[in-house]
């Protein structure tokens, strides 16, 4: 059993490398495992974070629906043109982060048994995206995370909204 959820930690780290390739590469995130506790955890670290290095505050700006803002110049109702807001955004660099686990770690999965079955638990923003009630539910990460382990001759069932149960191999 603990071969198989070596297995499992293994695909799963490299999914996760694959989904943030570019955040890992840049140095901003890092993907990471322990073993804990018979149980692997896998998370994601927040290493660097982007700021604005002269004027982080340019312009005012109104939220619209649940995930849409409106961009004004200071001070004022006119909008910010494309170019102007492409350029201030080309200005962001990335800094390090003074780490705090409670700010900057975010539990992906965990897999774990009970003896006699191994689970897949999705935690953190893994658990939302893949979750068909939440609304954060993205359905190309439901289905390139279903995908990843089923290419591995992983085969499972959905144990609760969150926990995918492994079937004995």
């Amino acid at each position: 059993m603990k071969n198989l959820k070596k297995q499992i930690n293994k695909i799963l780290v490299n999914f996760l490398k694959d989904q943030h390739a570019k955040r890992v590469k840049s140095g901003e995130e890092e993907i990471v495992s322990s073993f804990e506790n018979d149980k692997f955890s896998i998370d994601i670290l927040t290493r660097k974070e982007s700021i604005h290095p002269t004027n982080p505050n340019k312009f005012d700006m109104d939220i619209v629906g649940d995930y849409d803002a409106v961009f004004y110049y200071k001070g004022t109702k006119d909008k910010v043109s494309k170019e102007d807001f492409k350029a201030w955004c080309s200005e962001f660099v990335l800094v390090d982060v003074n780490f705090n686990k409670r700010f900057h770690k975010n539990e992906q999965f965990r897999i774990t048994d009970d003896g006699q079955n191994v689970f897949i638990i999705l935690d953190g923003s893994a658990g939302e995206l893949y979750d068909i009630e939440t609304e954060f539910f993205t359905e190309s990460y439901h289905d390139a995370l279903n995908k990843c382990l089923e290419d591995a001759g992983i085969e499972f069932d959905p144990y609760s909204r969150s926990t995918l149960q492994v079937v004995a191999q």
